[in-house]
């Protein structure tokens, strides 16, 4: 499962450099997502039940649970239910 995971992230972070977007930073609210080209996955940020952080995560599109597969922030939730998605050529950091 996490060389599928790890295959999906790297579609999605092409398909994030390859988009034509005007600018470098995305933000994303709690209610927002990034879905992968053929809409299996879905990337955005989620708190797992009732505990107060957020993390930045990557579920299957159809999951009604949003199980995160992937998650980038694990050692460094954020607090609150926005954060910035900053893509920089060879990057992509979350804040």
């Amino acid at each position: 499962m996490s060389g599928k995971v790890t295959i999906c992230f790297l579609l999605l972070f092409h398909h994030l450099s390859s988009t034509s977007l005007s600018y470098d930073v995305l933000s994303l609210s709690k209610n927002e997502t990034l879905a992968s080209p053929g809409n299996v996955f879905e990337l955005g940020f989620f708190k797992p039940g009732t505990i107060s952080n957020w993390y930045l995560g990557i579920w299957l599109k159809q999951d009604p649970d949003r199980t995160a597969l992937w998650v980038a922030n694990r050692n460094r939730p954020l607090i609150g239910s926005q954060g910035t998605l900053q893509k920089k050529p060879h990057t992509l950091r979350s804040r």
